[in-house]
Formats: C-alpha cells, sequence, structure tokens
C-alpha cells in the first residue's frame, strides 16, 4: 500500500505525519500509522532520513545558542549596549535561518510527496510486456504502472486486466499495444493496435477519460464499452452509457449510446447504428481456426473472449489473434458455433475481400443464423 492509499482510506497525510512527528504532536495512531507508511514506502523513507537530519541541525543550533548564553550571561553581567546590540541581531539571524530551513523542508515535501501508481496490473494470462524505447520487459501481476507507461500483449493466448486507480477496468487482448496516462487529472488512453473492453467508473463531466487511436478519440464519461482497432479503421461498441467518438481526419462527431455501435474510418462517414437487430439469447463459440492450406492454429479462446450474446464479433487484425501462421499467404477464419442452441459454421477471408489483399483488413465480423454451411456472405464491409 503506497502512502497515498494510506492517506485516502485514513485521512491521513504523510507529510504532515512527518512533521507532527518532528513537533511531537502525533498520537499512537497516527505514531503508528506513520511507521507502517515507513516501512512500505522507500521513497518516503528517505524523505523521513532528510527531515530527521534537518530537524537535527536545527536542535543543535537551539542547543548551543542556549549554552552561549548560560555562559556568556554570568561571565559579562555588564554588557555594553553595543554588545547587546549584536547578541539581538544573532538571534533574530538565527530564528529567521530556522524559518527559511521550515519553508524549505515544506516545498521539499510538497515536491517529493510520493505519487498515487496510475494503475496496477490486476491479472495476467500468458505474457504481458512493459514497452520502452530499448527493450520490452515482462510484468507480472500486481506491478504498478506509473504516468506514461505503455504495455503490449503479445500475439498468442495473452490477456490481462488493468485497474485504474478509480477503479475502472480495462481488458487488453493479443496484438494489443496500449499507453496510460494522466494529465491535469484526466486519464489519457493511447491505443497503438489491437483490442480493449472497458468498464469506466463515472468520470467528472469536466474531466472525462479519453481514448486516442490514430483514427479516433473517443471521450468517456462512465460506461461499458469496446473499442478495436484495425490499420485504418476504429471501430466502438457501447454496451452501457453514452460514449463521443470524433474522426481525427475532418473532426466528424457522433454520441454513441448504449447498445450502438460507430465505426471511425477514412472513407465512410461516421454514424451510431444500433446492435439490437444483432443481439440474441445466446451465443456458443465451439471451435476457431486460423489460417490456410495445411497451416492452422487454434484460436477458439481468443474468439470466444471477444463474443458477447451478439452475432456481432469485434476482432481486430485476424494476425493478433494467434500471429501469422502462414507469411504471404491470404488466410482465413473459420468458426464453428451455437446460437440460441441451433449450430451454425461461418468463415472469413482475413481482408474485406479475397481479391483485393492490400486493402484493410477486417476488424469484426457477423455470425449468420443457423447456417449449416461455410463461406458466410453476410459480414460487415
Amino acid at each position: 500500500m503506497t502512502d497515498s492509499d494510506y492517506k485516502k482510506q485514513n485521512n491521513l497525510d504523510p507529510q504532515q505525519l512527518i512533521e507532527g512527528h518532528f513537533l511531537g504532536h502525533l498520537s499512537q495512531e497516527e505514531s503508528d500509522a506513520l511507521e507502517v507508511m515507513l516501512l512500505e514506502n522507500s521513497q518516503l523513507r528517505d524523505d523521513f532520513r532528510r527531515a530527521a537530519t534537518l530537524d537535527t541541525a536545527l536542535r543543535d543550533c537551539a542547543i548551543e545558542e542556549d549554552i552561549n548564553k548560560q555562559v556568556l550571561s554570568p561571565v559579562q553581567p555588564a554588557r555594553t549596549q553595543g554588545q547587546s546590540l549584536y547578541f539581538r541581531r544573532a538571534a533574530v539571524l538565527a530564528v529567521g535561518l530556522s524559518l527559511m530551513v521550515l519553508v524549505g523542508l515544506a516545498l521539499f515535501f510538497s515536491m517529493h510527496q510520493v505519487q498515487p501508481a496510475l494503475a496496477s496490473v490486476e491479472t495476467i494470462t500468458g505474457k504481458l510486456l512493459l514497452v520502452s524505447d530499448s527493450e520490452h520487459l515482462e510484468i507480472s501481476e500486481g506491478m504498478k504502472i506509473s504516468d506514461g507507461t505503455e504495455i503490449a500483449c503479445p500475439p498468442g493466448r495473452n490477456e490481462a486486466v488493468i485497474r485504474l486507480s478509480d477503479g475502472s477496468l480495462f481488458r487488453v487482448s493479443s496484438g494489443t499495444r496500449v499507453r496510460f496516462s494522466k494529465a491535469d487529472r484526466q486519464y489519457r488512453l493511447k491505443l497503438f493496435s489491437g483490442f480493449l473492453t472497458a468498464d469506466v467508473m463515472r468520470q467528472p463531466p469536466s474531466r472525462p477519460l479519453l481514448i486516442e487511436t490514430p483514427t479516433a478519440d473517443v471521450t468517456v464519461l462512465g460506461t461499458e464499452l469496446t473499442l478495436s482497432l484495425a490499420s485504418e479503421q476504429t471501430q466502438l461498441i457501447v454496451d452501457e452509457g453514452r460514449v463521443e467518438m470524433k474522426k481525427r481526419l475532418n473532426d466528424e462527431r457522433v454520441v454513441v449510446a448504449t447498445k450502438q455501435t460507430a465505426i471511425a474510418s477514412k472513407d465512410e462517414p461516421l454514424l451510431a447504428t444500433s446492435l439490437e437487430d444483432l443481439e440474441v439469447a445466446s451465443l456458443e463459440i465451439i471451435r476457431a481456426s486460423y489460417g490456410a492450406q495445411a497451416t492452422w492454429i487454434d484460436v477458439t479462446d481468443q474468439v470466444r473472449s471477444r463474443a458477447t450474446n451478439s452475432r456481432l464479433i469485434p476482432l481486430d487484425d485476424f494476425n493478433n489473434l494467434a500471429g501469422d501462421p502462414l507469411y504471404l499467404v491470404v488466410k482465413t477464419l473459420k468458426i464453428e458455433y451455437r446460437i440460441d442452441g441451433k449450430p451454425g459454421q461461418a468463415e472469413f477471408n482475413e481482408y474485406t475481400t479475397p481479391n483485393r489483399p492490400k486493402s484493410p483488413k477486417r476488424t469484426k465480423v457477423i455470425l449468420p443464423i443457423h447456417n449449416p454451411t461455410l463461406n458466410s456472405k453476410e459480414e460487415l464491409r
């Protein structure tokens, strides 16, 4: 637990506790709380040692001044007016110096208070990486995420849940790369690639949570949503609440409400459309595979993690599900499923059309109802 967490739970300020300790004003409960903070927070221990050094120096000066008064008073009972003026000036100087040190100490603590972690890693399935300019380091569960941290879920069976300090939850999946930051008490995410779902706590109207992608800006006041990013488009699905989406290309805006979706792409207008006709009572993904020719990989878990009670399944670049099984070959995603207990099968080419391999890749598929054959023609373009 950080000192900021302790402050939030117990209404205790670490700076005030340290100052109260050296002034002798702490209760037993406050002393115990400070001891716990110092045991759990190395930076706070460093700050405490610096404060102790300054406090010792001030006490030494006070003791020396008291000794001088006691020694000099009987030896020089008949001080001259000039000597008396000298000691008065020295006393004023000592008091001024002490005040300057105390002000400096207060400024030091105000500048060096330990800031709360922006987020923490709740759970990890597989692998999660911390991304920097020079290296990628593997992250473990429980790790704190500071302002400006960039994380990535490598392709494969990888998934993680990130909890912001306000309780908002974000689930990132394989192929996802995202940066977490906070400015002016406003949470900001930048999604570079992949797929995430979010359950966002209610945000202050003046400081909504912002999510930026290469093609869109998403403003969130508090909602459940899914965001999927491909090379040239961003898809937003709102399960509950209201979210504003803006195209970065031309500032076109739309408000996406509960059970609606919108896609920000280069060539299409930005519109919010209803998901109600795509809803089903139940959807079960039985099996899913991705590949071509004789090379196929199982992506059942990855497709299941993105499926809800809707025929629409948001998927980012298919190669992010579990990697590219066959380079330079157009591949197919095959899904076997049950909708409301009735079986169906469908397959989807990784590109918008089989004959245009350089066109933007898919970010979503719609499962046909009760289709016993493959090669579904009911797909979102």
